[in-house]
């Protein structure tokens, strides 16, 4: 099943969020599941979980769903079709709607991480300087950091920050490609820069990261 701007492929065993529709979303109401089988009939979830407690949903019901797709945040409604009880599972609907969060490959998050090292380095890796920085814009493709010294366009970066009560710290290698000096509005340098030669396995911890942090802006209301 194609992606189109009503409907976009779920694949099974691809995880998702599932929402009640209806009344205020609080931060509270999101369910996880995963799908189990897709057909032009329909799709099948496991039955949604927050922590211990199900969802609980009737034949008839609307639900939204929050899938992440190929690095992109998508939004969906669907509606409850049959409740299967002997497999812990619901049916739904083909989706009806979809919304992609954000048109770029990579969602971008405003936040405000205070990194546990900046550091300006060589090519090959050896220290030049160590930094004072803020990242107040967070992607799978780069980052934007508020600096307080000044570097030149081309500069290479090593950035080691934390992701929320993840026990490991993200390090990424970084250019710099543009950068901003300070003005009668600000008092420190804004520098654009993207990631170089990341890793796979800690680009996906960025991405599911900003995705859990877009979760709870869209449950608060905030997106």
């Amino acid at each position: 099943m194609p992606a189109t701007a009503d409907y976009i492929d779920l694949a099974a065993g691809g995880p998702l969020h599932v929402l009640p529709r209806g009344g205020e979303v609080a931060p509270s109401s999101s369910y996880e599941s995963t799908v189990r089988h897709v057909t032009d009939a329909g799709v099948r979830i496991d039955m949604p979980l927050r922590g211990s407690v199900a969802l609980e949903p009737a034949v008839g019901d609307e639900v939204t769903l929050l899938v992440q797709l190929h690095d992109r945040l998508y939004t969906l409604v669907s509606e409850v079709t049959e409740l299967l009880p002997g497999l812990d599972a619901v049916l739904l609907a083909p989706p009806s709607e979809a919304q992609q969060a954000d048109q770029r490959r990579f969602y971008r998050l405003i936040t405000s991480i205070r990194p546990r090292r900046v550091r300006r380095v060589t090519k090959h890796g050896e220290e030049l300087q160590l930094l004072t920085a803020m990242i107040t814009d967070l992607s799978g493709g780069g980052v934007q950091l508020r600096l307080q010294q000044w570097i030149p366009v081309g500069a290479h970066l090593r950035l080691e920050f934390p992701l929320g009560g993840d026990p490991l710290d993200v390090e990424v290698d970084c250019l710099a490609v543009g950068v901003l000096r300070p003005d009668s509005r600000r008092a420190f340098y804004r520098v654009n820069a993207r990631y170089v030669d990341i890793a796979r396995d800690t680009q996906e911890r960025i991405i599911r990261f900003i995705f859990r942090q877009q979760l709870a802006l869209r449950q608060r209301g905030v997106l």
